[in-house]
């Protein structure tokens, strides 16, 4: 088990770029906090570049653009997972079917672990950003497709999925439409995909996720904004936390860094989930 302790903690960060600076504050954070699984978004490492993601006591596993002409700019995923926690964590990498998707496997990466009370499979992600003409409509459609495939095979096999992202999604503020009371109005095109990506696999996003159905009351969040402009004149909700419905018993706590205390360079703040080990 997790050193005999009771519950674990995933963090997530869009860190717009990953430098010396976000390395620091990073490190400051999974300290304080007790992270177990760090999830990093937008490192904007290249394939070609030799740097390599480092934090003393966690083994990283990363997927990078290849800096090609015809590939897409920024991305870039980390996972980094505490080595002291006396399991195992495992590289997932489930086979693309369809070539046209083999893109995929560097939008998405996956880790495992098992203990004695159970098993976890562990997914950070980022979906192409928001914009008028939806340009990466079809980029997002085939990472949830892809995803929810995934998601489906995962939990045939018994785990508990915990899906941390950046998913560029405006979901509203009606939490009977899968929207987060507090939050912007607004749904955009990625929203209604990612409400349609939760309702369709049975998933909940902790942003919004109540104890008691329908009371607000009873939410499970704490924090609201997860990402402000760098004037900080808007915020908005971006970045999710999303587990299997059927485990939401298991999540203790969510919690998002909305002064951005522990975001560094980022315009992003971090989120923070915590699991029973069950």
């Amino acid at each position: 088990t997790l050193l005999n302790k009771k519950s674990l903690t995933i963090g997530f960060l869009n860190v717009n770029g990953y430098s010396e600076t976000t390395a620091k504050d990073v490190e400051d954070a999974v300290a304080l906090k007790d992270v177990n699984i760090m999830c990093l978004a937008e490192t904007k490492k290249r394939l070609e570049d030799r740097d390599k993601i480092k934090m003393e006591g966690y083994d990283v596993h990363e997927t990078r653009r290849a800096d090609a002409d015809e590939d897409k700019q920024g991305g870039g995923l980390a996972i980094l997972t505490r080595k002291k926690d006396g399991i195992v964590f495992k590289r997932y990498s489930p086979q693309i079917k369809e070539e046209k998707h083999a893109f995929i496997d560097k939008e998405r990466l996956w880790i495992t672990y098992e203990s004695k009370a159970g098993k976890t499979a562990v997914c950070c992600l980022y979906m192409g950003c928001q914009n008028s003409t939806d340009s990466h409509g079809q980029w997002n459609d085939d990472i949830f497709s892809v995803v929810s495939s995934e998601v489906f095979d995962l939990r045939t096999l018994g785990y508990r999925v915990s899906i941390q992202g950046d998913f560029n999604s405006w979901v509203g503020s009606d939490l009977e439409l899968g929207g987060i009371e507090g939050n912007d109005s607004r749904i955009n095109k990625n929203g209604h995909r990612f409400i349609a990506f939760c309702q369709s696999n049975s998933l909940i996003h902790l942003n919004g996720a109540v104890r008691i159905s329908g009371d607000w009351a009873s939410r499970v969040s704490s924090g609201l904004w997860t990402r402000h402009s760098p004037s900080y004149g808007s915020s908005t909700v971006l970045d999710y936390s999303v587990v299997t419905g059927e485990h939401l018993e298991s999540v203790l706590s969510f919690s998002v860094d909305q002064n951005g205390v522990m975001g560094g360079a980022s315009d992003h703040n971090m989120i923070l989930t915590r699991l029973s080990d069950h």
